[in-house]
């Protein structure tokens, strides 16, 4: 039987310097992403006893009135976070990591009063589909935007 290790979920703000990993785990634009504060405001990751990351997710929370063809007037702001990346290890793969990722992140949105959550979930991977499915997220109803998949954070378990 394979010894599962145990994970550490921390959290890192705007305001804290760019994990060291966080290139290699997240891509090389992860750097200019951080740097401009209108852009990530979390990166939320797994890390095992050993310091290793396990997979990472970045968040960006935005007012979804600008994304949207409905007047804002007389209406507050609405915010929305995003998942912009999740990226979890091959080797810390089908462990539960990225369920408790995205449990997370729900929860930092919730905290940031945001009204939903959403990602797109990985391009042509069917099983990425399926976790989110199993978080109760629901897929977008265009079919121009098949991996598009949602939450409100108003019945989430958090």
């Amino acid at each position: 039987m394979v010894q599962v290790p145990s994970y550490d979920i921390r959290e890192y703000r705007q305001e804290d310097p760019l994990p060291a990993w966080a290139n290699a785990l997240l891509g090389s634009e992860v750097s200019d992403l951080w740097k401009d504060a209108m852009s990530i405001t979390r990166i939320i990751a797994a890390m095992t006893d050993t310091g290793d990351v396990g997979g990472a997710i970045l968040l960006l929370i935005e007012d979804d009135a600008q994304n949207s063809r409905q007047t804002t007037e007389g209406r507050p702001a609405q915010k929305v976070a995003s998942i912009r990346q999740l990226i979890v290890k091959a080797e810390h793969r089908g462990r539960g990591l990225a369920g408790r990722l995205i449990r997370r992140a729900q929860a930092v949105a919730a905290q940031e009063k945001c009204l939903r959550i959403r990602s797109t979930a990985g391009w042509g991977c069917p099983d990425h589909l399926t976790m989110y499915d199993r978080l109760r997220f629901v897929r977008a109803s265009s079919a121009d935007r098949p991996y598009l998949v949602t939450r409100s954070l108003a019945d989430a378990e958090l």
